[in-house]
């Protein structure tokens, strides 16, 4: 063999050892939470801020469904659906993180339903009305039927609002929560004494945090979380934000763009797929492609 069949033997060996090392640091890092939960929601929500779905019995999907947080459940072990892109997160499946999490949401629906000086919104229907930060109490359900809620933050970017709602939470198709005036979503909660449930194209904004289960519909988007103590969190091609990323425009809060991850027909790119296939970096690939062309190489020349 050549002097130059050796130096490139060796380099195939170099090549090969430097794409294990970087999968290898890939991996660990892949096992931490990758959204930063705001510091006013990790002191109401404690662990569960960390997850953008977190349920009680079971998470379920049908349709394209990303979700921008870590999706969880306990105490059960269920989390069902194919096609579900999860950007900037992981799934925890019954495991001490998932249960902490539930610990810490109990905790937190406890202390936003003991919350005093409420204003009393009994009866009232939500679409229309413009609120400004406060205490909002419903004994009975809550409604948004149709039209548009508006969070007025009246400039200030840490107002929050509490919802408590006595039972259930409904939305009807097309309505829609804004946030105005420098207001941001996450700052919203949404404690629900039974089940929340959102038609098809609701844009909802907040933090849901229901004793029993979440339902979107068909093309329904959240801004906030969806976290259910003791059922299901059911999905169907849905867009679910707990990123802490938004913008005023026009008095006005959107949702910001988080990159990061695309499915097609179950497989995801750069993020974590329930259901479905996980894809390597293209880096990885491209560093293997490398190696066996130097490899084929080294063998013509021997």
């Amino acid at each position: 063999m050549t002097q130059i069949s050796y130096l490139v033997i060796i380099l195939v060996v170099c090549l090969s050892a430097n794409c294990n090392f970087l999968e290898s640091i890939s991996a660990k890092n892949s096992l931490r939470f990758l959204i930063t939960p705001t510091a006013a929601n990790t002191s109401i929500l404690g662990s569960a801020a960390n997850y953008a779905v977190l349920a009680g019995s079971t998470t379920t999907n049908a349709g394209i469904t990303k979700v921008t947080g870590s999706v969880g459940v306990s105490p059960s072990t269920s989390i069902a659906g194919t096609q579900i892109t999860i950007v900037d997160g992981e799934t925890h499946a019954g495991d001490a993180n998932s249960l902490a999490a539930q610990a810490d949401l109990t905790t937190a629906y406890n202390s936003l339903a003991n919350m005093t000086g409420a204003t009393d919104m009994t009866g009232k229907e939500l679409g229309g009305l413009t609120l400004v930060p406060g205490t909002y109490k419903f004994t009975t359900e809550c409604a948004l039927s149709n039209g548009i809620l508006t969070l007025d933050a009246k400039g200030d970017s840490t107002a929050k609002w509490v919802f408590q709602i006595g039972t259930t939470l409904i939305t009807g198709v097309n309505s829609q929560v804004i946030m105005a005036n420098s207001g941001l979503a996450l700052n919203a909660y949404w404690q629900v004494g039974s089940s929340a449930t959102f038609k098809d194209s609701t844009i909802m904004k907040g933090n849901i945090i229901a004793y029993s289960s979440i339902a979107f519909g068909n093309l329904s988007t959240l801004e906030g979380r969806a976290l259910a103590r003791s059922g299901a969190v059911i999905m169907l091609s849905n867009t679910i934000d707990a990123s802490s990323v938004g913008t005023t425009t026009s008095g006005t809060t959107t949702g910001g763009t988080t990159s990061g991850g695309t499915t097609t027909g179950g497989t995801t790119t750069g993020g974590t797929t329930t259901g479905g296939t996980t894809t390597t970096s293209s880096n990885f690939i491209t560093c293997k492609w490398i190696i066996t062309f130097v490899f084929v190489l080294a063998m013509l020349i021997v």
